[in-house]
Parts: C-alpha cells; sequence; structure tokens
C-alpha cells in the first residue's frame, strides 16, 4: 500500500549476496500509478562480495567494429580494425582488454623496461603498451595468467583447500558455463549482430575457501557473464525475415566472428582443463630460463629437464640451447660459465574426497652466473617457464611462469609452483562438456576430438 517499503526477497533475486532484503521506499519511485505493475532492473557489480577479484575483460568477434553501425563513423571503424588485425582478434577471435587483479608474475612483464627510464616513468606510456600487452596474448597464456595464484599470500584456515583444488573448482565451472554460452550461441536461431560487446571471466583470488564451505560457493562465485552491448542489438526471427538481403547477410557475417570467438574461448578453457586437470602420469618437467625483451622475442638463456621425484634442495647445471644439424644429429651448446638454477621438488597428497589426487611442489629458489643475452646494450632480464608434459599429450603442454628480475644474472626468485596429479578414474571433465551441451564420447578425449566439439558451424 502507498506509504509503504517496496520489499523484494532475496529468494526472488538470483545471484545476490547473503544479506537483508532490498528495500525501495515508496517515495523514491515517481510517476508509478496504483495499477501499474513495477518493473526493475536489478544490478550488481561483480566487485561485489570478492576480497580480490581477477576479471578479465575479453573483447568478442574477429572483427570488433562496423562502420555506419550504431554512430560508429568510418574512420572510428576503420581504427578499430586496425586494432583487430595486429591483436589475437584476427588470430581467435577474441582479445583481452582488461585485467583486473593481475597476478604478481605478468605484472613484472613491464613491457616498456628496454625503453628508457623516461618512458617507464610515462603513466600514459605506460598504460598504453600494457593494454598492447595484453591484446597480443593468446588464449592459453591468457589461461595460464589467469590461473596463476603462487605468489598469492594467504592467511591459513582450518580444513583450507589447496591453491590447485580451488583453482580444478574455478576452471572446471569455468569450462561448463563457456561450453552453455557456446552450444547456446552455436544454436541460436537467428543470427545476431553483438558487435564490440565483450565476455567476462572472473573468480575471488584473494582467498583460498575451507572445505567446509563446499564446492557450490566457490562455484557461484564463477564470473562468465557478457557485457557491454553499447553497440549491440538483439535480433528477432521476425526482424530477421523482413530485412534485405544486404542487412541479412552483416547479421550472418558479424555473428559467425562472434561465433568464431566464443568457440575458441571455450576451446582454450576447456583445453586447459584438459592438460592441468586430467593428467595422472607426468612425463617430465622443463625449466627454461629466459632472457625478456620487450620489443622482440624473448631470448633462451637456459633450460634443464627435471625428473618428477622427490628432490631436496639441488643445484644443476643449465643447458644453453641445442642446434638441430640434420634430422638425426643434434648438438648442445657447451656452458662454459656454469650456469645453475636450484630448486626441489616434494609431494604434496590431496586429503580423501578430494577431486585430486595431489600436487607436485616445485620451488624455484635461484639460478647463478646467467648467460648476458643483452649483449652490450645492457643486462638480461631473467623468468622462468616451467613446463610439465604428459605421457599422453605433448602438442599442448601445461606451462607456469615465474616473476621477471629485471637486470639481473644470479636471480632470486624463492617461488612454488604446484603440479596437480589427476585421478585416474574421474570424469570431470567430460562431464563439464556434456553439462554445457555438447555430445561427449565415452572415451579420453584427445585435443583432435576437443577441436571437433567446439566447431562453430554456419546453419543459417
Amino acid at each position: 500500500s502507498k506509504g509503504e517499503d517496496l520489499k523484494i526477497s532475496q529468494e526472488e533475486i538470483d545471484g545476490i549476496s547473503k544479506g537483508e532484503d532490498l528495500k525501495i521506499s515508496q517515495e523514491e519511485i515517481d510517476g508509478i500509478s496504483k495499477d501499474e505493475d513495477l518493473k526493475l532492473l536489478v544490478m550488481r557489480n561483480m566487485f561485489d562480495g570478492k576480497k580480490r577479484l581477477r576479471l578479465l575483460d575479453l573483447k568478442i568477434g574477429t572483427a570488433t567494429a562496423a562502420k555506419n553501425w550504431q554512430g560508429k563513423s568510418s574512420f572510428r571503424a576503420y581504427k578499430q580494425r586496425a586494432v583487430d588485425f595486429s591483436t589475437n582478434s584476427t588470430t581467435e577471435g577474441y582479445r583481452l582488454e582488461g585485467f583486473d587483479g593481475m597476478p604478481e608474475s605478468l605484472n613484472s612483464f613491464n613491457p616498456l623496461l628496454d625503453m628508457g627510464s623516461r618512458l617507464m616513468e610515462n603513466k600514459v606510456m605506460q598504460k598504453k603498451a600494457k593494454r598492447a600487452q595484453l591484446q597480443s596474448m593468446n588464449g592459453q597464456k591468457i589461461f595460464a595468467h589467469f590461473l596463476d595464484l603462487h605468489t598469492e599470500s594467504y592467511s591459513a584456515r582450518e580444513n583450507q583447500y589447496m591453491r590447485a583444488e580451488y583453482l580444478e573448482i574455478i576452471l572446471h565451472e569455468l569450462t561448463m558455463q563457456l561450453t552453455k554460452l557456446f552450444t547456446a550461441c552455436k544454436n541460436f536461431p537467428v543470427p545476431q549482430m553483438w558487435i564490440g560487446s565483450s565476455v567476462a571471466l572472473g573468480f575471488d583470488c584473494g582467498i583460498l575457501p575451507s572445505r567446509s564451505d563446499g564446492d557450490e560457493i566457490i562455484r557461484k562465485s564463477v564470473i562468465v557473464k557478457i557485457f557491454d552491448w553499447g553497440r549491440s542489438e538483439f535480433n528477432t526471427s521476425e526482424k530477421y525475415e523482413n530485412m534485405s538481403d544486404k542487412d541479412s547477410y552483416r547479421r550472418r557475417k558479424y555473428w559467425n566472428f562472434y561465433k568464431k570467438g566464443i568457440a575458441k574461448l571455450a576451446w582454450n578453457a576447456a583445453l586447459t582443463y584438459k592438460n592441468r586437470f586430467v593428467i595422472s602420469k607426468w612425463s617430465k618437467v622443463n625449466i627454461k630460463i629466459m632472457d625478456f625483451d620487450a620489443g622482440s622475442s624473448d631470448d633462451l638463456i637456459g633450460e634443464v629437464n627435471i625428473p618428477i621425484e622427490e628432490t631436496p634442495l639441488t643445484t644443476v647445471l643449465l643447458i644453453y640451447g641445442k642446434k638441430k644439424l640434420s634430422v638425426s644429429k643434434t648438438i648442445q651448446f657447451i656452458n662454459r660459465k656454469k650456469s645453475t638454477i636450484t630448486y626441489s621438488m616434494s609431494w604434496c597428497p590431496a586429503i580423501d574426497g578430494s577431486r585430486i589426487c595431489g600436487c607436485w611442489k616445485i620451488k624455484i629458489v635461484k639460478a647463478n652466473d646467467l648467460l648476458n643475452k643483452d649483449g652490450l646494450t645492457g643486462i638480461s632480464d631473467p623468468y622462468c617457464c616451467i613446463t610439465a608434459i604428459s605421457e599422453e599429450e605433448s602438442k599442448y603442454p601445461f606451462e607456469q611462469y615465474s616473476t621477471l628480475k629485471p637486470n639481473n644474472l644470479s636471480p632470486v626468485w624463492n617461488e612454488e609452483f604446484e603440479l596437480p596429479v589427476a585421478h585416474e578414474d574421474r570424469e570431470y571433465f567430460t562431464n563439464a562438456l556434456a553439462a554445457g551441451g555438447l555430445d561427449v564420447p565415452k572415451n579420453a578425449i584427445s585435443s583432435f576430438m576437443l577441436d571437433a566439439l567446439f566447431e562453430p558451424t554456419d546453419h543459417f
């Protein structure tokens, strides 16, 4: 009745955090007649309820602008297309536009590192260079940094998840939801013009939950949202049937661009889960120390293959590199400088009832007397790339990255990485794909099968 507050039950609003009922004063609602139904658009900030949100802003589509569409001029569309061609949009159908809660490892990769102190101190140039760096990253590298918790510090809690356990639940939910989005777009009856819109992927990286909270609490906190629809159009069957051939062709063209991006994004999430949380036997771990170069490809300083076994603190010589002479003959460069890396490895079993068997913890302590790959122009900026290769899959290995140590030939890291080991008899991966609407074979899914499952078809 008039004068009473309007109440919306917590149960009526899906996704609203736990708390009091939402109240709207009658005095705040202007112009609503007594018999008129009240329609409310309830919005929620994606940072709400998160201690530290890690959030990706992924702009979807091979082409993210079209001239004379929703007020976009030909000149501005041309500038946007130039960005599309120079970024991951053309390669995989999407690009990374923003990264909130960035891990320390990625943040340490300063794209202006080799450009001099004046440019490095320029905040405008820093922002532009970082954005260009993110835009050029491919899907596997995006997910590698997105799921990187190895430099995060967490307060100890009773019955706490391990990092690997927490990330497995996060990525399983992301894979399932992105697969649902892919199948929904693939089967949509009318082509859409969602040009320039984005997909947000996120989770809370500021806390390791307790097992007593349960998996569902974690899953509900995972973010997979479509947003930034400022220039998008929602097309209907009636509208589409009455369009000219030119207009209907344009919708089909840009809808296929969008579907390709969603398909590749979902494929990358599924592939990352497969190569990280489906492997029960790892064959080897390779540690490469690379020299970061902002303006060109990174140089290999040295590498070593380490056995997957309990290893106390150990120092080993680095291999400088290999040169292929023929199909059957390879020479190995001699490490005359005696460059070394110090590491340890230990096994950490999961508790009974865990979704993973456990994980190997690889600690990279330091390196000494590294080769200077920058010659007379400076000193190397080393970082580690830790690559795990399974017995079943070698095409797409599992990679993790350390922080970068600028101008340092004897860097100290003291960083620990987790290599998860899966149960042999679990079907979490196939269950996620099936829940997303895919017709999944009962046997093991190879990378080739994954390609076929996420093939976007044009049925218009």
